[in-house]
């Protein structure tokens, strides 16, 4: 189950992870939007055989976002020792408002 505060009613899983039994391993939450808020998840199963104890917890969504890498990317090198002009656009995310908050590390390979 999922909820991004504790005023929203939870949500439960909308596709699960299945293994090679057709047990539920994992859960994928699709349009799920990431604010400042904490996001609930809440995890229980159930067994003829015996207790299963749930597992919940509060996540800081953005801190744990996969970016992805800038966009439209380009080079331009010359030959003088000026070296080469590199630019690109932020990359795609959900929560940063200010792009000035990203930083970028370039590794040149070969001029």
């Amino acid at each position: 189950y999922f909820a991004v505060c504790s005023d929203e009613e939870e949500r439960e899983c909308e596709l699960y992870i299945k293994d090679e039994n057709c047990r539920n391993m994992g859960c994928i939450f699709q349009n799920v939007s990431i604010g400042i808020e904490k996001a609930y998840f809440l995890v229980n199963g159930s067994s003829k055989d015996s207790l299963i104890q749930f597992y919940d917890e509060y996540i800081d969504l953005y801190k744990i976002e996969i970016l992805t890498a800038p966009l439209n990317v380009t080079a331009h090198c010359t030959r003088d020792p000026t070296g080469c002009i590199i630019t690109w656009h932020p990359p795609l995310t959900s929560h940063v408002e200010n792009t000035k908050c990203f930083q970028y590390e370039i590794s040149i390979q070969n001029k």
